[in-house]
């Protein structure tokens, strides 16, 4: 069944429904999901290695789920008590619990779906009828970043450009690092991924693009590597298309890196 009416939808989701309510992927482990406070606590300090990639995917598979579903973000609804005044659950964290219990990078559609049943209290609590369709908006445009910088990260660990690829949830929502790279002298850093826009540009405008993260033991730099949208890789899908970081992207990368290290760049 594919619930049209978001009011109805949410009530759905009141009565405790299902994965096939939801058109989610089919589980047997679907009962074991767990709620958002143990999300955060379970994957608050687990490393990548340990389920995003047992997952064994690589970057063309996530681009052939990309090609294959119809990614839809253009002309959403916006609303600032959604956008600004509101903290909802961290979209990030089920993101990545996805990929942990499912073993696969979500669609858009599986994403929203699954967003909203873990999250199905808070959203009765918080989000009234009036901005239930902002909300979705909001949950519409934030799946690209995600999936962006989940592929950038598998895209990386195929390069072998360097020694380690790892991605830690709890730094993330601490400090807007989205991965982490070891290089091959042995360094480490962590790297910001975002789109080249003037509100990202405001913010990154007001953290140093290559200060020291004190709070990350064993880190060197932080490294702010925006994606410009005019220049960048393009995939289709079956409506909207996406852009993503790719190898243009991992050479620059690997440059700055390189200038850090041969103290062209002070850290």
């Amino acid at each position: 069944m594919v619930v049209k009416d978001w009011i109805s939808y949410v009530g759905l989701m009141q009565q405790g429904l299902g994965k096939e309510e939801f058109n989610l992927k089919d589980n047997e482990y679907m009962s074991e999901i767990l709620s958002y406070e143990d999300i955060l606590s379970l994957l608050g300090n687990l490393s990548s290695e340990h389920y995003i990639d047992t997952t064994k995917l690589t970057s063309n598979d996530l681009e052939n789920i990309l090609k294959n579903s119809m990614l839809d973000v253009t002309r959403k609804v916006r609303d600032d008590r959604v956008e600004k005044y509101m903290g909802p659950p961290s979209f990030v964290a089920i993101f990545y619990y996805y990929i942990y219990h499912f073993q696969c990078v979500p669609t858009q559609q599986e994403y929203r779906d699954f967003y909203f049943l873990i999250n199905k209290e808070w959203i009765h609590e918080n989000v009234n009828e009036g901005l239930l369709e902002a909300f979705e908006g909001r949950i519409a445009r934030t799946y690209p970043s995600l999936f962006r910088d989940i592929h950038f990260y598998f895209l990386l660990k195929e390069t072998n450009a360097f020694k380690n690829v790892i991605y830690k949830l709890k730094y993330d929502l601490r400090g807007k690092v989205d991965i982490f790279v070891e290089s091959n002298n042995n360094n480490w850093f962590g790297v910001q991924l975002r789109v080249n826009t003037s509100v990202s540009n405001y913010f990154a405008k007001n953290r140093k693009p290559y200060r020291n993260l004190i709070e990350i033991p064993g880190v060197k730099v932080i490294i702010d590597l925006p994606l410009k949208l005019f220049t960048a890789r393009s995939i289709d899908t079956k409506k909207d298309d996406l852009k993503v970081y790719s190898n243009k992207e991992l050479l620059e990368l690997m440059k700055i890196i390189n200038d850090i290290e041969s103290n062209k760049i002070k850290e």
